[in-house]
């Protein structure tokens, strides 16, 4: 009979291709679909939703664009610490012809250069955060943002005053006297 020679037949494994993401619902719900008849929903870090789901870091930010115009433009960025997500409101001065609101809808991000979403420790002052098809600069934090990275010194170096120090003391070293260090450094405020 012929079962010999269907048995003796090279089996090759069966290559499964990811189609790119669509654009609809989240990366992981579309992998889900994927792999499975029956997609499930993704699996939520639920500890950490419920350890820092009341945490909510704002800051002040202004777009990054090539109108000059658009360098004036206010915004407030939130980073929903629960679930990464991130959400983004205008600010508007009265009569000045744009509309304030809702910016961008809440959502999980992208980073640019890594394949990971943005996270709570890529939102640093000063920092350029790029959003969707923008970029934003952060200005500045509110109370609340700043106590939270002050109580976490280990996620945000930044804010650690004895960083700071250091790094004041390193450029300190790089000149004559002490005269001299305070003359460029107010050079380079002003």
């Amino acid at each position: 009979m012929n079962f010999k020679r269907v048995e003796e037949q090279e089996r090759r494994p069966v290559e499964h291709q990811i189609p790119p993401f669509n654009g609809y619902g989240t990366p992981e719900d579309s992998l889900g679909s994927v792999f499975s008849l029956q997609p499930k929903p993704p699996k939520k870090d639920m500890t950490k939703i419920f350890t820092n789901d009341q945490y909510v870091m704002r800051f002040e930010a202004r777009m990054i664009s090539q109108n000059k115009d658009e360098h004036n433009r206010k915004f407030i960025i939130s980073f929903f610490c629960g679930d990464d997500t991130i959400q983004v409101y205008q600010n508007t001065d009265k009569n000045s012809g744009v509309w304030g609101g809702k910016f961008l809808e809440r959502k999980k991000h992208d980073h640019p250069t890594e394949n990971r979403y943005l996270v709570d420790t890529d939102f640093q002052i000063g920092a350029i955060v790029p959003l969707s098809v923008y970029r934003f600069q952060l200005l500045k934090a509110d109370d609340f943002t700043l106590n939270y990275m002050r109580e976490r010194p280990q996620k945000f170096p930044e804010v650690n005053i004895d960083n700071a120090l250091n790094e004041v003391k390193a450029l300190a070293r790089n000149h004559k006297s002490y005269d001299d260090f305070l003359v460029w450094l107010l050079k380079s405020i002003y």
